[in-house]
């Protein structure tokens, strides 16, 4: 008898299937509050051995990270996508709806779990959808949401810490955020994987501002112009740089977030002060 498991992460709503059962292991635990009862975007049927027929067809490299992913199209009459990491190989339909997951004999994990399901997402994102950045995001005491965009070592998890104990704050994520637009304005999605400060959240949070971090000798803010920030926004998220079509579209959206919602670069303190600054900002 075959179980599910539903999770809803920026918007989608992936449905695991198998007939071997799906559980989610104790390292597990940022995945639970993204359990979900929404109708699926996306079916999943896990099988628990690889698909061994694969080694036979031809298949056309599109990404190979040297080791750590790799991503492929099979040939054919019915083309497919293969992405294949940590002992897992997902099969995918070319719109990413139908998706048939292989993992290696004895693999014990997560069948789900990071990094295949960021891979998805990045994928499905560009499919017109939105943008995964690294980022901490919250919603403030004045109901703002406050993006806090950064490569590794810039503070998003230091920031999360800072604004933590906040009252009235609701913290997204310290590390990943899915971006999207809805009507005329742009909406930030909580996502499990969290960064240093393990701030994770389903929530999501209407766009009112958009910082950089920098670490500076004092708090300030520069804004920045649309040409700077669009920039600056791609060079902080997961374009599918394999996929024209899904660059274009990249592109296209930074473009037209920067131009909807301010951005700024904020050069910080780490500590208290550089909350009270972003309070006192209109």
């Amino acid at each position: 008898m075959s179980s599910e498991l539903r999770l809803s992460i920026g918007g989608i709503c992936f449905s695991l299937v198998s007939d071997e059962g799906i559980s989610v292991p104790k390292e597990g635990a940022p995945y639970l509050p993204f359990f979900s009862r929404s109708r699926p975007d996306v079916v999943l049927r896990f099988h628990p051995d690889f698909d061994r027929s694969l080694s036979h067809k031809t298949r056309e490299t599109l990404f190979h990270t040297r080791g750590h992913w790799k991503l492929s199209r099979l040939s054919g009459p019915q083309p497919k996508l293969v992405l294949e990491v940590d002992g897992r190989k997902a099969l995918m339909s070319p719109d990413l709806a139908s998706i048939q997951l292989h993992a290696a004999t004895g693999y014990k994990g997560f069948p789900f779990g990071f990094p295949l399901d960021e891979l998805l997402m990045i994928n499905l994102m560009s499919r017109g959808r939105g943008l995964l950045v690294h980022a901490c995001g919250m919603k403030d005491h004045e109901d703002r949401g406050l993006l806090f965009l950064g490569n590794s070592g810039a503070g998003k998890s230091t920031t999360a810490r800072l604004w933590k104990n906040e009252p009235e704050v609701l913290l997204l994520s310290d590390d990943r955020l899915v971006l999207r637009r809805a009507g005329s304005g742009f909406w930030m999605y909580g996502t499990p994987w969290h960064g240093d400060a393990r701030v994770y959240s389903p929530d999501r949070v209407a766009l009112s501002k958009i910082f950089f971090l920098k670490h500076a000798r004092k708090n300030a803010v520069t804004k920045l112009s649309p040409a700077q920030a669009a920039a600056a926004v791609l060079k902080r998220s997961f374009p599918t740089f394999w996929d024209k079509k899904g660059m274009a579209f990249s592109l296209r959206f930074c473009s037209e977030l920067v131009r909807r919602i301010p951005c700024y670069e904020f050069g910080f303190l780490p500590d208290k002060t550089a909350v009270d600054f972003i309070k006192t900002l209109p």
